[in-house]
């Protein structure tokens, strides 16, 4: 029997061809995981680090707070902690459903009590001096509320989520969900056949993410456990679900495991329920308040899943990107190097391995508590990167610290990958939340930046030119064809580049995004030519408000309609070039396609667009555009994006500025308040407590407008003999008033060295001197090292000056690099432990005056020097007055401007006078030198616990003999409170 002919080479269907994108995608993961496998055969050993402490739980006693017992690390806490731990427990409880009955205990709940309740956010705003202990009592306070929701909540907020759910997608109620490994044996199924399996039926559905949800052992320990995420599938119908539901577990589980897209998750056979458990996020300024809070942690009890999340510039271990000075090159470089052809970078694989470390993970690991320092140890011995690792560590933790920046600016949130919703942020030394706020939501850059990108995206749109950047000239349509021809009837390789359908793609990602771009340019250069007017010499500018931005997006064709699809083109098109190019690939002679500030200033733009239409341009009057032009300094001609210097036809003779200024903190705190479960803002220096509600956006929650809590503390000092407040107005016949005009004076400055060279022989060990300004400090130093006057202070006591930069800088060829601020904090610690005593001279909202535990004899008292009033003619607070004393009448709750000004010069100066007593039975003198201290507005300001040891105002020699007095007497008052305890 002949067999039939099959079709011919024209008849038979030609198989789709994967595009380039597609093929370098799949190339470069099978890399990935043939690397992967034989990193973890080769390098994968449980490694000690040095710091072993974290693995013995200290001693722990039971404090009774709201219904919880928290386990504090001593046997009493002070009433301030008390007091912050109540307030805390309060806003978290009210984000939960309302218990059932008390008898059944605080969290489990009938299905239908649990299903009537449902939960609304609830924000805190608690007032606490530094020095209280408040970090310490509000991580044990959020983590025994934690753990208390892990063991017994979840069927409450199972049966919430269940409320949006329709019937064959609800969970069950009250048994958590079961999630059933792949690898269990059949009999293990059947033992646990009673369960039920969470499937996401239909896209619309919301079912939470898994990154979001904790899978917790029935041992009760912190440690989560890899989850397999089912693929999307068509709903079935109710009843078919219903009837069927425990006879058919099995074959569920056996159809998920062969799903191609599901997760890969390691074999274990514990039966897991999962829960939802909302994370902790503890932010708060700075890596060096960061590194501090986890201290803390270290003292108690608690052992939680945690993550640290820092910067490239704390975390990278390469041996040659972390030499690299610049955050942006060390993010450019770190990006070629891990998507490398024919291998990715051998750390970043390895990361996994570091993330999933028994070293780090409770109950049993030597570093269930760990910092930066720690994991880049630990990454070094496995040759594995700590930032990638804290990256994936962060997807299932319980609890994560990192700088606040990191959560409230949007571009640092979506790289870190950083997911808020549900989440309980607490905000310590929240006084700065409101500044990062708006700056969070402010763009500003310059005519030429926006020129450079404008003609690095058109030329992304010319498949031509980009045909040139991989030296393939000759990319025509026919020779693509050709090669297309090829490979479909050989082939299966990778072309030799692009072909004309991934370059097609690419243009049509680009373009929205060039459009606006372009027309953004023209529109600012012709606002920048024809419309500013003089405002200073050599200085032009104007100030546009709200209706003109709204005109100005308009006339680029960004609305609230499109401004998704914006964000979507620029993204997918950034995916697009990496899979082609691969970042930093592709250069004409031009210099690169697409240059990293490039990319992050779209980015930025985009943003702030975005902002500004946020809900239907709820806050668009919150906006102003500023644009100014100045002369530019000849190092500056060759400013920008390009290699070239070149600015697109901007001025050369002229720098122009634009920005778009948010002048209301909510815009950038928006998106957290709307996301986050409970928000609480820490400090001791948020009063008053409506201003700053008003600024943030923290509206009173519900549909019953309950309040936010709210809490006002006092110090922990054991007597008011501890501490002492001095006020000194004059200098014989010179007044003290350090204002811009006075600060001018010659006899002024002299009088301002006698007065410290005075107190500083009165006073034991380390004194800290605050001023208004790094420029009015450099003032004085000049003029007193010129008089003698500097000598002077060196005889009595060696001086130390905080550096501008935290880090080492580069200094000009021939010249030593400045000092930073931990070489200047490393000597001054061997000067006042080897009894030399020391002066420190710092500013106010500088590296000193906050975040830095300056106890006992590192801080017998702190002079502050002046009020540190922002600049009164800047251009931007000169708007934030004009705004605030609006809407001040608008919203009885926001500040007037002149309040406004004068609150944000007393916060950062509230925060350096925190720094003199730091514990129970620390002590010290605070002296305060401006006469505008002893008027009784400047005193309201002050904070309360400042207000209460303030002495009436004394002359120089008054003030030298109270303080000789004071400091023996305050000695032994101490020290009798502390015997007294023991």
């Amino acid at each position: 029997m002949e067999e039939e002919p099959g079709p011919s080479d024209a008849e038979r269907p030609r198989k789709k061809r994967p595009s380039m994108a597609e093929r370098r995608a799949r190339k470069f993961e099978a890399e990935r995981q043939k690397q992967a496998k034989s990193i973890a055969n080769a390098f994968f050993r449980p490694v000690r680090s040095k710091k072993s402490s974290s693995a013995v739980i200290p001693p722990s006693f039971p404090i009774s707070v709201g219904g919880y017992s928290i386990r504090f690390p001593f046997e009493q806490a002070y009433g301030p902690q008390l007091a912050l731990m109540s307030s805390l427990l309060k806003a978290l409880d009210r984000t939960l459903p309302p218990p059932a009955s008390d008898a059944d205990g605080r969290f489990l709940q009938d299905c239908a009590t649990a299903a009537a309740g449902t939960s609304q956010p609830s924000h805190a705003v608690l007032e606490a001096p530094t020095g209280t202990g408040k970090t310490l009592a509000l991580l044990t306070a959020a983590l025994e509320w934690q753990r208390s929701v892990r063991s017994h909540g979840g069927a409450a907020r199972i049966a919430e989520l269940n409320q949006s759910k329709p019937d064959y997608a609800k969970f069950d109620i009250p048994n958590p969900i079961l999630k059933k490994e792949a690898h269990e044996s059949e009999a293990s199924h059947d033992e646990n056949s009673d369960g039920a399996i969470q499937i996401e039926e239909d896209d619309a559905i919301p079912i939470k993410k898994e990154e979001d949800m904790m899978v917790v052992d029935d041992d009760d320990d912190f440690q989560p456990t890899k989850v397999r995420t089912p693929s999307h599938r068509a709903p079935a119908a109710p009843d078919a679900i219903s009837e069927k539901r425990n006879e058919n577990n099995k074959r569920k589980i056996d159809e998920i495991t062969q799903n191609e897209t599901m997760k890969e998750a390691p074999i274990d056979k514990k039966r897991r329920k999962t829960i939802y458990v909302p994370k902790i996020y503890y932010a708060t300024r700075t890596h060096a308040q960061v590194r501090k809070a986890i201290s803390e942690l270290r003292r108690s009890a608690y052992r939680p899943y945690m993550s640290v999340l820092g910067s490239r510039d704390h975390l990278c271990i390469h041996p040659q990107i972390s030499k690299l000075s610049s955050a942006g090159t060390k993010e450019q470089e770190c990006k070629k190097l891990i998507t490398a052809e024919p291998t990715r970078c051998g750390m970043e694989l390895k990361s996994e391995y570091l993330a999933e470390s028994p070293e780090l993970r409770p109950p049993k690991g030597s570093m269930q508590v760990w910092d930066v320092e720690d994991i880049v140890d630990l990454g070094k011995s496995m040759a594995a990167c700590p930032f990638f690792a804290a990256k994936q560590m962060e997807k299932k933790a319980e609890l994560i610290f990192c700088p606040y920046n990191y959560l409230i600016d949007p571009a640092i949130r979506e790289s870190m990958g950083i997911s808020i919703e549900d989440s309980i942020i607490i905000f310590d030394e929240a006084h700065n939340v409101e500044d990062c706020a708006r700056d969070a939501a402010t763009c500003q850059f310059g005519l030429h930046d926006l020129a450079d990108a404008s003609r690095q995206l058109q030329l992304a749109m010319s498949t031509e030119d980009i045909a040139s950047l991989i030296k393939k000239p000759d990319l025509s349509a026919a020779k693509i064809a050709i090669e297309e021809e090829k490979e479909g009837d050989g082939g299966g390789g990778f072309a030799p580049g692009p072909t004309s359908k991934d370059l097609a793609k690419l243009v049509s990602w680009f373009h929205p995004v060039a459009e606006v771009m372009l027309n953004l340019y023209r529109w600012l250069r012709e606002a920048s030519e024809t419309s500013l007017i003089q405002q200073e010499f050599e200085k032009m500018g104007n100030t546009w408000g709200s209706d003109a931005v709204l005109s100005l997006l308009q006339n680029v064709n960004v609305t609230c309609a499109n401004i998704d699809y914006l964000k979507s083109c620029f993204k997918q098109g950034l995916a697009e070039y990496d899979l082609l190019f691969g970042p930093g690939e592709g250069k004409n002679p031009a210099g690169a396609l697409f240059t990293g500030p490039c990319l992050k200033f779209i980015e930025a733009i985009i943003q702030v667009f975005d902002f500004i239409l946020m809900e239907d341009m709820k806050f668009l009057g919150s906006y102003k555009l500023l644009i100014e032009r100045t002369p530019r300094a000849a190092s500056e001609f060759s400013a920008g994006f390009s290699t070239q210097g070149a600015h697109g036809g901007d001025d050369s003779a002229w720098n122009t500025s634009i920005c778009f200024l948010c002048l209301h903190g909510a815009v950038g705190f928006r998106p957290l308040v709307k996301n986050a479960r409970s928000i609480a803002l820490v400090s001791g220096t948020l009063a008053p407590f409506d201003g700053l509600r008003a600024e943030l956006g923290l509206e009173n929650a519900g549909s019953n407008k309950v309040p936010h809590v709210s809490l006002t503390t006092s110090h922990v000092l054991a007597t008011e003999a501890q501490l002492s407040v001095t006020r000194i107005k004059a200098f014989g016949n010179i007044p003290l008033r350090v204002d811009y005009k006075n600060q001018e004076r010659a006899d002024f400055q002299d009088a301002i060295g006698s007065i410290l060279l005075s107190l500083i022989g009165a006073i034991p060990d380390g004194v800290l001197v605050f001023l208004p300004s790094y420029a009015m400090l450099d003032k004085l130093s000049r003029r007193w090292k010129s008089t003698g006057l500097w000598s002077k202070f060196q005889a009595v006591k060696p001086i130390f000056v905080e550096p501008r930069a935290s880090t080492s800088s580069t200094a000009p060829a021939g010249d030593a690099p400045p000092p930073d601020l931990q070489q200047v904090w490393s000597t001054f610690d061997k000067a006042i432990k080897s009894n030399k005593g020391g002066i420190f001279f710092g500013v106010c909202r500088g590296k000193l005056s906050e975040g830095m535990d300056f106890q006992d004899e590192f801080a017998r008292a702190v002079i502050i020097i002046g009020i540190p009033f922002a600049h009164v003619k800047s251009t931007s607070v000169i708007l934030k007055k004009e705004y605030n004393t609006i809407k001040s009448k608008e919203d009885a709750r926001f500040l007037t401007g002149g309040a406004w000004y004068t609150q944000q010069a007393f916060r950062a100066l509230n925060q350096s006078i925190g720094r003199v007593v730091r514990h129970r039975y620390d002590y010290g003198s605070i002296i305060l030198l401006d006469e505008r201290f002893c008027d009784r507005d400047s005193e309201a300001q002050l904070s309360a616990w400042v207000r209460r040891a303030l002495k009436p105002p004394l002359s120089v020699d008054e003030a030298v003999s109270h303080l000789r007095n004071f400091f023996p007497q305050a000695s032994q008052t101490a020290d009798a409170a502390k015997k007294s305890v023991k």
